[in-house]
């Protein structure tokens, strides 16, 4: 099941709704679907912002998969190779004066998701994030 999110702004409030209604459909808690919404929220904003840069025609493609208690949402896409799980998540315990910008959605994205792996393939991008539903 996946979606291809184009760099349109309104497309996410349509990828939002697949999300939710496949999660509904499998019958996970609100509190994850919720999770999962914020994570699907903030890669898109992050892909868009700063993977596609300057590009009008760039896209990120979601996709759901679900085995046993265990969810994974794929995200490729066709921007400059970059590990996301290779920088540094903020640093939370500094005064907010004192935080550098960044870092802080990843910092969220990690902490709602169980697993996190990237790679590359070919010339995209590939991050696999897992949820257990236990």
């Amino acid at each position: 099941m996946s979606f291809v999110i184009l760099h349109k702004a309104e497309q996410l409030d349509q990828a939002m709704q697949w999300l939710q209604s496949l999660l509904e459909d499998e019958r996970v808690s609100a509190t994850i679907i919720h999770d999962l919404k914020v994570v699907l929220d903030e890669l898109i904003a992050n892909t868009f912002m700063h993977g596609c840069g300057e590009q009008q025609d760039g896209w990120l493609k979601v996709s759901l998969e679900h085995r046993d208690n265990y969810l994974s949402l794929i995200f490729e896409d066709k921007g400059e190779p970059f590990d996301p799980l290779q920088q540094e998540s903020a640093e939370i315990t500094d005064s907010l004066a004192d935080r550098p910008n960044g870092g802080l959605g990843l910092l969220l994205v990690k902490s709602l998701t169980d697993v996190q792996q990237y790679h590359r393939a070919e010339d995209r991008n590939i991050l696999v994030l897992g949820k257990n539903l236990n």
